[in-house]
């Protein structure tokens, strides 16, 4: 299964008193190859060009559709990058 999505900031984001206004758009995409098994990759650009415009990926993955793991990276310009982990169960 292919999923497909765009979203977008109606109104600036105001951020902390040291950090500029930002306002982003982004798209992104999922792909499922297996029920238990999903890869994604997105883009995310802030129209105000205060902040970063950044690339994601991430992998999830569902094992018996109990236990989920969300996997994920960013990397963007001025040597931006992160990582991020989610971990959450179903009973």
């Amino acid at each position: 299964m292919l999923t497909v999505s765009a979203d977008g900031d109606l109104t600036e984001t105001k951020g902390f008193k040291s950090e500029d206004n930002s306002q982003y758009v982004g798209v992104g995409t999922e792909v499922r190859p297996l029920s238990w098994l999903a890869a994604r990759v997105g883009y995310r650009a802030d129209v105000k060009n205060n902040d970063s415009n950044v690339f994601t990926g991430g992998l999830g993955f569902a094992p018996f559709n109990r236990v989920h793991l969300d996997l994920m990276g960013l990397y963007g310009e001025d040597e931006t990058w992160g990582a991020g982990a989610q971990l959450t169960m179903t009973f």
